[in-house]
């Protein structure tokens, strides 16, 4: 990849060349979260398309994801955090970088994720149910 624009990094932000380069499409259904944002959201009855995230460990979350993606354009550090989780229900929440299969994998947390991110690298926050759990949460993204 090229850097187009001038900022210093080969990165996805850059004309053509780099626009139509895997690492920089957006995998189907998600959802663009920026610093600052908070989204209500619910799992139930959504798909389980990742069902053990290879990258991080082997935690069984085979209940339905909801998707966002962020795109960095400063180096910092990202804070992902599920509040307000359906009683009963055991929601987690995933980091990913570069991609949207288990293997780009790169954080894990029962209800923070915490990660540094680089400019013009893709990141996904995926919220999973342990064990097939699925139901609402309050998703809210901070950048330090």
């Amino acid at each position: 990849m090229a850097d187009n624009d001038g900022d210093g990094f080969p990165d996805c932000l850059d004309v053509d060349d780099c626009q139509n380069h895997p690492s920089c499409q957006i995998c189907p259904g998600a959802v663009e979260i920026q610093c600052g944002d908070s989204f209500g959201g619910n799992t139930s009855g959504g798909l389980n398309n990742i069902s053990v995230y290879t990258g991080c460990g082997n935690w069984e979350e085979q209940g339905p994801e909801d998707m966002y993606y962020f795109r960095a354009t400063e180096s910092m550090q990202l804070e992902a955090v599920l509040t307000n989780i359906e009683e009963g229900q055991d929601l987690d929440i995933f980091i990913l970088e570069g991609g949207c299969t288990a293997a780009h994998c790169k954080e894990q947390g029962d209800s923070l994720g915490w990660s540094g991110v680089e400019p013009g690298i893709i990141y996904y926050i995926l919220v999973d149910g342990y064990s097939g759990n699925q139901g609402s949460y309050t998703l809210t993204l901070t950048c330090h």
